[in-house]
């Protein structure tokens, strides 16, 4: 019965109560975030980019970590700072824009990979958790202000083959989404509602499990995994995928 009557909805009916909450701490949304920020896409954006509810604050005083986060990873891939050896126009542009900005990315730069802080290891995890709060009020409904966020990340290249399958595999998933989600009407809908999401080809994926495990891969480069923990409660048995971060 509820099969047949899932089949024929077409839209989301998730709790009306979860979007009076920001997605990211609970205060009321006034601005649409989108998922990932657009400093991390390229144009032509593409349609599919998940946008959430958002407070101001939560939406715009990430800015800067955003930006900062998407030129270091560019730097990463294309091993400079230099504005016309940069693949994207749009980090490009603020590279060429910023020379202060370039010259402490560029600072980080080794033959061997990035030499980060403490600093740019907190700005890459503060990014990294929330998107994957958005990500998961975008297809479970769940606002995540009251979450835990534990964040594990490492660059592609570093990963072994064994890893690499490890990461991207598919596990099994003992928990329904949430009633009237996006991943509950794909799921019921026969779609797959499990796999990965790409929303910009190299730019940025994600799969979102119900466990509470969210993963990501930016611009093709950095491998994340996100587990978010509500009032203590961990759905999670399995390891994680990644292994230590390794900054090469």
């Amino acid at each position: 019965m509820l099969w047949a009557v899932v089949q024929q909805v077409q839209k989301i009916f998730i709790d009306s109560r979860h979007l009076a909450f920001c997605a990211y701490c609970g205060n009321a949304p006034v601005t649409r975030d989108h998922v990932p920020p657009r400093v991390f896409l390229d144009k032509p954006y593409p349609d599919n980019v998940p946008v959430v509810g958002s407070c101001f604050e939560c939406n715009n005083d990430a800015s800067r970590d955003e930006e900062y986060v998407a030129c270091l990873l560019e730097a990463a891939v294309c091993n400079s700072v230099d504005p016309s050896l940069i693949q994207r126009p749009g980090i490009a542009r603020i590279l060429q824009r910023r020379p202060t900005l370039a010259a402490r990315i560029g600072a980080a730069l080794t033959p061997n990979g990035l030499s980060l802080t403490s600093d740019d290891l907190q700005r890459i995890a503060r990014v990294l958790s929330k998107m994957a709060r958005g990500l998961w009020r975008f297809e479970c409904g769940e606002p995540t202000g009251a979450a835990e966020a534990t964040v594990t990340w490492c660059p592609l290249p570093t990963l072994t083959a064994s890893e690499a399958e490890q990461f991207f595999a598919l596990e099994d998933q003992y928990f329904y989404p949430e009633i009237g989600s996006r991943m509950f009407i794909r799921y019921f809908s026969g779609e797959d509602a499990f796999g990965w999401q790409e929303v910009q080809a190299d730019r940025f994926s994600y799969l979102i499990q119900t466990d509470g495990l969210v993963k990501m891969v930016v611009r093709g480069y950095l491998a994340a995994e996100v587990l978010l923990v509500e009032g203590g409660c961990v759905h999670r048995t399995a390891p994680p995928s990644l292994p230590s971060p390794r900054l090469g």
